[in-house]
């Protein structure tokens, strides 16, 4: 018998004081008087099988602990996968002008840097923006140099380009608005500057009013 109870002390060790006395005492009499007439061995063999029953549950509640952190980290692993970063406004990027036309206060449509003007409107990921367009041909060099300027060649210039730069807000999927922090409109300086636009594929339409939408266009060229 103190084989038996080596044997069985042995198995159920982790199972706790008040486990393992129950079962050294064969359960309450009647298990204890079947155990005395049984050899070493078969009560070890007996303790071992009992063992494996009781082990059952605690296998069932380890295998659904792991199943249930395992189905955890793949909910947040794919999670972390799918959100990724924010996406940014289709209006991002940067814009090569091709059509550049005004209107006057009688609805009058010009084009004041001719048929074929050229520049960038840009759209910075971070929020920063710069606005330039200019006609082509471009104004000849200035007769008495770049710092000598005549009246009538200022004139010229100031009616052949313009340029800003400040930031900009998306404010819906049909308008920006362009916080103004310099350039060579006076009047937009330190003001916000709502502009209606649409994409449609790589093309851009952009303007203060819907009636210079057919003649302001800008193609993507980058992001």
């Amino acid at each position: 018998m103190p084989r038996a109870r080596g044997a069985s002390r042995l198995a159920f060790d982790f199972l706790g004081k008040e486990v393992a006395d129950w079962w050294l005492t064969g359960g309450g009499g009647y298990h204890a008087h079947l155990a005395a007439r049984r050899t070493s061995t078969e009560n070890a063999m007996i303790a071992l099988r009992d063992l494996r029953f009781l082990l059952v549950p605690v296998g069932i509640a380890s295998a659904w602990h792991f199943r249930d952190r395992a189905l955890v980290t793949h909910v947040t692993a794919s999670h972390s996968a799918t959100s990724g970063p924010e996406r940014l406004p289709a209006l991002v990027g940067t814009w090569r002008v091709t059509k550049f036309c005004s209107n006057d206060s009688t609805g009058h449509l010009s084009e004041p840097y001719g048929p074929h003007p050229t520049g960038y409107f840009v759209y910075a990921p971070g929020g920063q923006l710069s606005i330039q367009a200019m006609r082509t041909p471009p104004v000849r060099p200035f007769a008495g140099g770049d710092d000598q300027p005549t009246d009538t060649e200022r004139r010229t210039l100031l009616r052949a380009y313009f340029g800003y730069y400040g930031t900009y807000t998306v404010t819906s999927d049909s308008t920006v608005v362009h916080h103004v922090q310099g350039g060579t409109i006076p009047s937009y300086i330190g003001t916000d500057q709502a502009r209606q636009y649409q994409i449609r594929g790589d093309t851009l339409t952009i303007g203060g009013s819907r009636t210079t939408w057919p003649c302001r266009e800008l193609i993507r060229v980058g992001e």
